[in-house]
């Protein structure tokens, strides 16, 4: 499989210690831990490395200026989320 998950963010806290992982693991996504691989400020938007890459919309587009390219940060995934294939 070549790709990645598409999701909307609830409120991403930055971790200061842990590691990546997707709970649970069938079904769908409900935390992510992971490091921020790029951030779209404007769009309010990040690509997370986790287990699996992780596309994100934050709710809280806000908050993206909070978030800075390699923090580890966690979150929970509003439902909906989606896989998308890789070109």
């Amino acid at each position: 499989l070549h790709g990645w998950i598409d999701a909307t963010a609830l409120k991403v806290h930055i971790a200061s210690g842990g590691g990546r992982f997707i709970e649970p693991t069938r079904g769908a996504p409900r935390i992510v831990a992971g490091h921020v691989m790029s951030i779209d400020a404007d769009q309010g938007t990040a690509m997370i490395r986790s287990v699996l890459p992780v596309h994100i919309r934050l709710e809280q587009v806000d908050r993206a200026d909070q978030i800075s390219v390699g923090d580890l940060v966690n979150f929970y995934v509003r439902s909906g989320a989606s896989w998308v294939n890789s070109p």
